[in-house]
């Protein structure tokens, strides 16, 4: 069971799961009450006991439920007591007795149990909170998702801090204050803020994501999905700290869950929250060994042909698939493990037994360069020299520089034709040149999403049905009207990755081979590739690249799961999968709106979004679906 927050207090023990909350006794026994009963089948993201010992679950979709022990009253409040959204994350107690309430759509400040103030879209540039903590002087400080970090003021006034102060990316997963400064986790990086400013801190090899940040004593722990990363406060600050590896060797039982709430206690013991259960680590008690395991790669093959094994290795442009054999020689005891990561191509590290996995195979890559790295553990985590190969693929001509160039300078044309535009009105009033730009941008955005269409005559008016349904969704989500224009663009570019599928490909009449299926489905990388650099339009990207990620993890090309998924993205998977099931093409007739509703509901909460599919069934059972059909 996937586990999203821990909280112990006077010898009970608080579970947050994805279906409800678990209460244990002091002997880790189940309890089952009108608390629990009210949260069954519910996400729980976060819980919290504040200074009058009053319980705060934070249950996603559904809004904040209040408990008090003492009299055992349960008492649910949602956006008709004030709240910003039922999606609320996180709560925080301040210093003046009262809480902070976040979650997808800003913060709530409550007192006495009523909303005292908000801080919405209308005051933060993306209302996402993902993280919170109060400075000493009472200032407010929240992580977003996207948009860097908001200070907020006791008297309210609030601060934005992003690319212009040091950080590079937008998505703040977790701030940890220190007695000098703050931690700060965003993306990929390590950040660290004082008096002085922001900024990034050196790390001596790449750790992927950092999903939490604990100080414990003079050192700093940080979590990643594989396990744990310490190292000295001092060394890390300075830029060259050894970072000691904590792992599946050490009795982890499973990835650690991203955006979840781990738990240290008075016995310096962390609990973590895993995707498999609990996992408990003796902060002050970790055994060491020094002694090294070596580790080889014994064999690569190239479409089952043996290459010498060498520090770099040429694969032609027709190779399909790159195959390591890996073996381990330890002379210590216990299973050992192994890590590896093909950069370029993996985005973290991964790891795995040593008696199960024997070779690792990757298949349809890309043109361009990788590097496979691989490193052998002892059972206790401690590693051996890191294994690396380099490797350099032939590519296609979709791949090369000058078809990217032709796409990139057809954007960039589109970009300064805006700009040429905007400096010609500036005479004009600003509400009059608003509405131009908006026309301009969506009549070339359609023009690109009509030639894109016309590459498939199966698909003629696909693009323009799912922006038209991905943009009334939105509205019955009641995302604003901005945001509402930016996914109906996100909507019609999200298929714009087909420009560099090989017509004999992307038209063939019979089924596709393995090969061929594996370069379709390169198609979201492909788009997101082209639009990465189109920051006209925010996040224009996401819909391309992540519009065929499923909600249980088993999309492709990046295996996103749930909220790891852009929001965005999810209502464009729906509506691009609704319009593909009543579309005809030349390999399936159309379907009716019944089957494609139908269909929706069986694949709510696997392939789709739960909290989004009954938007487009109500839609079709409204008739504006049918409307959509006939205007396209």
């Amino acid at each position: 069971m996937s586990v999203n927050a821990i909280l112990r207090q006077d010898g009970f023990t608080y579970l947050g799961t994805d279906s409800g909350l678990i209460l244990l006794d002091e002997d880790y026994y189940p309890i089952e009450n009108e608390l629990t009963e009210l949260m069954e089948g519910k996400r729980v993201r976060h819980i919290n006991c504040d200074s009058s010992g009053t319980f705060w679950f934070c249950v996603y979709g559904t809004g904040l439920v209040r408990y008090t022990p003492e009299d055992g009253e349960v008492l649910l409040l949602t956006e008709e007591d004030g709240l910003l959204g039922k999606q609320v994350r996180l709560t925080l107690e301040l210093s003046d007795g009262s809480l902070a309430v976040a979650g997808s759509n800003g913060i709530s400040i409550l007192k006495d149990g009523e909303v005292v103030q908000s801080y919405g879209s209308e005051v933060l540039a993306y209302p996402f909170i993902l993280c919170m903590y109060e400075a000493e002087d009472g200032t407010l400080v929240a992580g977003s998702d996207g948009q860097g970090i908001y200070e907020i003021s006791p008297d309210g006034e609030v601060t934005q801090y992003y690319k212009d102060d040091g950080l590079t990316s937008g998505s703040v997963m977790r701030m940890t204050p220190d007695a000098d400064g703050v931690w700060i986790s965003a993306g990929s990086s390590l950040y660290y803020r004082n008096e002085d400013g922001i900024r990034e801190i050196e790390l001596t090899e790449s750790v992927g994501s950092i999903l939490d940040i604990l100080v414990i004593g003079d050192e700093v722990w940080l979590l990643k999905s594989s396990g744990l990363l310490i190292a000295d406060r001092e060394e890390l600050l300075s830029g060259a700290a050894s970072l000691r590896k904590l792992s599946t060797a050490y009795g982890l039982t499973g990835t650690l869950v991203a955006n979840s709430w781990n738990w240290l206690d008075e016995e310096g013991r962390l609990w973590l929250c895993t995707n498999n259960g609990i996992s408990v680590i003796d902060t002050g008690d970790i055994p060491a060994n020094e002694q090294k395991p070596r580790g080889a790669i014994s064999r690569v093959t190239v479409d089952g042909v043996e290459m010498a094994v060498s520090d770099s290795l040429t694969i032609p442009v027709s190779a399909t698939r790159v195959t390591f054999e890996l073996s381990v020689l330890s002379y210590t005891p216990g299973d050992k493990t192994v890590e590896y990561m093909l950069e370029g191509f993996d985005e973290n590290v991964i790891a795995a037994s040593a008696s199960s996995i024997a070779a690792v195979s990757y298949t349809n890559l890309g043109a361009g360069d990788y590097v496979f790295r691989f490193t052998a553990c002892n059972e206790d985590g401690t590693e051996g020299e890191e294994i690396c190969i380099t490797i350099h693929k032939e590519p296609y001509f979709w791949e090369t520089s000058w078809f990217t160039a032709v796409i990139a300078l057809a954007i960039i044309a589109l970009i300064l034709f805006v700009i040429w535009l905007v400096s010609q009105l500036r005479v004009r009033s600003m509400r009059k040149r608003q509405e131009e730009l908006k026309l301009i941008i969506e009549q070339s955005l359609h023009t690109f999403a009509n030639a894109i269409d016309a590459k498939d005559s199966d698909t003629n008016g696909h693009s323009i049905r799912v922006a038209n349904y991905s943009r009334e969704i939105a509205r019955r989500m009641d995302f604003s009207e901005a945001e509402q224009e930016e996914i109906s663009y996100m909507a019609l570019l999200h298929d714009i990755g087909k420009i560099g599928i090989p017509d004999h490909i992307l038209k063939k009449a019979g089924k596709l081979t393995p090969e061929e299926w594996e370069i379709v489905k390169s198609h979201p990388r492909i788009g997101g590739e082209i639009l990465s650099e189109f920051t006209v339009i925010p996040d224009i990207a996401d819909g391309a690249k992540y519009h065929h990620e499923h909600y249980d993890g088993k999309g492709y090309c990046e295996g996103l799961k749930g909220d790891e998924i852009p929001l965005k993205a999810r209502i464009i998977a729906i509506a691009d999968s609704f319009d593909a099931m009543c579309s005809a093409r030349h390999y399936q007739s159309g379907n009716t709106l019944e089957y494609a509703r139908e269909e929706l509901l069986r694949c709510s909460g696997t392939q789709f979004d739960p909290g989004i599919v009954g938007y487009m069934v109500e839609m079709i059972d409204d008739g504006y679906v049918r409307e959509v059909q006939k205007e396209n």
